[in-house]
């Protein structure tokens, strides 16, 4: 299933093995594989109001009825398991992340998570035995810092970001909600896959993709209310001619 981010916000509560832990305040995902790798859960008056980072590998399933989301995370893991604070999110505080929960590191191993393609594969093997090598710096950051970001095409501006789409599987975000309406005539939401995107500038408030202003004016209309089945992610692409994600 295909979820959006703003849907998650509204919050969902988090419930972990012994109860209650907080609400799901945020989202940081890295900026290279569009892929989620922390929830991020306000608890409240709980463990000193600490930000609460969870890996996707931890989350055992969600129900959007309730409005929960049930992790494997008991009350003492919360209370003493790092969180950044209020400094940006650097490998030092994901590698120390990692060997508390005894997960193996996602950016080691070639797949999107560790070795595999699941956040599930994260616990394969456990931190214990990977082997320390140079890493590169963290590239991840938050969906807050995102939305409102301006989205261009090769040639000139065409909306802004909205929302985002999340796979509640791999945890890969597969679409960006592009509001073109202060932009294009008649405007309107629209779907810009992730994988289109050529270029991010952080720093200057753009994210550029490989379609054409065109190919946005005439793309199907995103609306909220309805699910992103196959058939419509299948209408995407073909409108676009970009070769389909699950194929």
């Amino acid at each position: 299933m295909l979820l959006s981010y703003r849907r998650m916000m509204k919050p969902f509560n988090v419930i972990g093995t012994e109860g209650e832990i907080g609400s799901v305040s945020d989202l940081y995902f890295d900026d290279l594989r569009w892929t989620v790798r922390y929830i991020v859960a306000d608890t409240g008056g709980l463990f000193d109001g600490k930000e609460l980072f969870i890996s996707p590998a931890s989350i055992q399933g969600y129900s959007i009825e309730e409005e929960r989301l049930h992790v494997s995370i008991s009350e003492k893991e919360a209370k003493d398991s790092p969180s950044p604070g209020n400094e940006p999110v650097s490998r030092k505080f994901e590698r120390e992340f990692a060997r508390f929960y005894n997960l193996n590191p996602y950016w080691m191993g070639g797949g999107l998570w560790g070795a595999g393609m699941m956040p599930r594969d994260l616990t394969s093997e456990g931190y214990e035995g990977v082997q320390e090598i140079h890493e590169s710096d963290s590239h991840v950051l938050s969906v807050k810092d995102v939305e409102g970001k301006e989205l261009a095409t090769a040639a000139e501006s065409f909306g802004k970001v909205k929302d985002l789409i999340v796979d509640d599987k791999s945890y890969t975000i597969r679409y960006i909600v592009a509001d073109t309406k202060r932009w294009l005539p008649g405007g309107k939401e629209v779907l810009i896959s992730t994988d289109w995107i050529d270029d991010v500038d952080w720093a200057e408030n753009f994210v550029r993709v490989n379609v054409t202003k065109e190919q946005i004016e005439n793309a199907p209309e995103y609306v909220k209310e309805k699910s992103i089945d196959r058939e419509l992610e299948t209408t995407l692409f073909k409108h676009y001619g970009k070769p389909k994600y699950w194929d």
